[in-house]
């Protein structure tokens, strides 16, 4: 689990909350939390102080969920091959 999630929950908060909290939406508190993304300038601040961080380290552990997302191995994406065959499938 992430450190962004522990830090959510610590504080009692769904992401619901939290999003309301900072004015975006759920699924950008989603993506700050899984490393799909980094909140705007104008985000960081609120969102850091809504989970009781600091911007720095709340900045550091959106990098390490963002490092740990690009190091997951490959085979987890689907295939081109596969994503072909879902787009013309065969007819028979």
């Amino acid at each position: 689990m992430s450190q962004l999630v522990q830090a959510r929950e610590m504080a009692g908060l769904t992401r619901a909350q939290v999003a309301k909290a900072v004015g975006c939406s759920r699924i950008s508190v989603l993506n700050w939390e899984t490393g799909r993304a980094l909140p705007s300038s104008r985000h960081v601040r609120s969102y850091a102080e809504v989970l009781g961080l600091t911007v720095s380290r709340t900045l550091d552990l959106i990098a390490a969920e963002i490092a740990a997302r690009a190091a997951e191995p490959a085979a987890s994406a689907p295939s081109a091959a596969a994503a072909a065959s879902d787009e013309h499938p065969e007819v028979g």
